[in-house]
């Protein structure tokens, strides 16, 4: 349950070429269990 929590704001950086993409930094939490096992 999420008391007294205001949100969260999910960025990624990623670096575009003719070849394609590349996420720079490490792939973030997205799901629900995922954000909850970060705030842990």
């Amino acid at each position: 349950m999420y008391k007294d929590f205001g949100g969260i704001r999910n960025e990624e950086d990623y670096l575009i070429t003719q070849a394609g993409a590349r996420l720079l930094g490490k792939r973030i939490p997205r799901t629900v269990e995922e954000v909850e096992a970060f705030r842990d």
